[in-house]
């Protein structure tokens, strides 16, 4: 789900840089404004009210819901305790609907609320179950939840999903280049392709230590030097011991 959101994002940010405000961009700008105000339970309705009904209004705002938006849910349920509350109502009830009403779309919203709450190993755990009833199912659903896997070195539950080193890798390398690219056009700062940078590196380690893990040094190596070919990184360059 991770690279789905930063692509969401970077193409939210680059699309609408110089552009006009949609509705609904203005519609998070005005409740962050009162945020601001200190007008928390009007900011609550909407947030709420964003999450439910923004992509009736706009499609396009698919990766803004489960990213800026919900950031924005989460700061104000550090200033106001209802908010964070009426969250993990929303993740609850999202998590009730799944299991009668099975889709990708419900799944990604679990997802993103469990992250926001600090809660993705709950989003694992769903997405074990699955793929132990129903492997066929939890195929759709391997996209959204594989950061969290990844980040939980789950590699049993990564392993029957993965298709192939130069697939996933090819992910994190699109990702790199079109930030790059963007970065280069001087559409974005310095600072934005340091984080780029960064995420190039954790992703791509993960992907090395995941290879390294089960035993497969070929895909560990051919990942590597993909990767140093785009970013020379001591990290990189270091991520194999020297005895493999």
């Amino acid at each position: 789900m991770r690279f789905l959101l930063l692509l969401f994002a970077v193409l939210f940010l680059s699309t609408n840089l110089n552009a006009q405000t949609s509705g609904m961009q203005q519609y998070l700008k005005e409740t962050r404004t009162l945020i601001g105000e200190e007008k928390y339970a009007e900011a609550l309705e909407r947030c709420i009210w964003f999450h439910q009904h923004a992509l009736e209004k706009e499609q396009s705002m698919s990766g803004v819901r489960l990213s800026f938006a919900l950031s924005d849910w989460k700061k104000l349920g550090e200033k106001y305790p209802p908010a964070k509350k009426a969250m993990i109502d929303m993740r609850d009830r999202t998590l009730q609907r799944l299991q009668t009403d099975a889709n990708s779309q419900l799944f990604q919203d679990l997802v993103a609320l469990n992250r926001t709450l600090g809660d993705s190993p709950k989003s694992i755990e769903v997405f074990e179950t699955l793929a132990k009833n129903n492997p066929e199912k939890a195929k759709s659903y391997w996209f959204y939840i594989k950061d969290q896997l990844f980040a939980s070195k789950r590699y049993d539950l990564i392993k029957p999903f993965l298709k192939s080193a130069s697939m996933e890798f090819e992910m994190i390398r699109h990702m790199y280049v079109l930030e790059k690219e963007m970065h280069n056009s001087k559409t974005m700062p310095d600072s934005f392709l340091k984080l780029s940078e960064k995420r190039f590196v954790d992703h791509s380690l993960e992907l090395i230590n995941y290879y390294l893990a089960t035993n497969d040094l070929t895909s560990a190596k051919e990942i590597r030097t993909e990767a140093l070919h785009l970013l020379a990184d001591d990290r990189l360059a270091n991520s194999i011991p020297a005895s493999k």
